[in-house]
């Protein structure tokens, strides 16, 4: 089963996300990790808090969680699913 099958839903994704809302208030750049996700906030915070400064080299790594695909991939041809599945299992 392709991993965005697990995907629990928008609504657990998003009480994910507010995890890291204290987290998300003192990164210094907010405004280039929502460029790279098209102003997905809740995928955004996420993304800061694990990847701090090196989020751009972990979107554009492959990655075998993702099936061979970077995260970036995944965005760009609509496996949005499947990346925020990823978050869930590893993390």
């Amino acid at each position: 089963m392709p991993l965005e099958d697990f995907y629990l839903g928008d609504i657990a994704f998003e009480q994910f996300s507010r995890i890291f809302d204290k987290s998300w208030q003192t990164f210094s750049k907010k405004d280039e990790v929502l460029d790279m996700v098209n102003g997905d906030l809740i995928l955004a915070k996420p993304i800061s808090y694990f990847y701090g400064e090196n989020f751009r080299e972990w979107f554009e790594t492959r990655a075998q969680a993702l099936e061979g695909l970077s995260p970036k991939m995944c965005f760009e041809i609509g496996l949005i699913h499947r990346l925020k599945s990823f978050f869930y299992r590893e993390h």
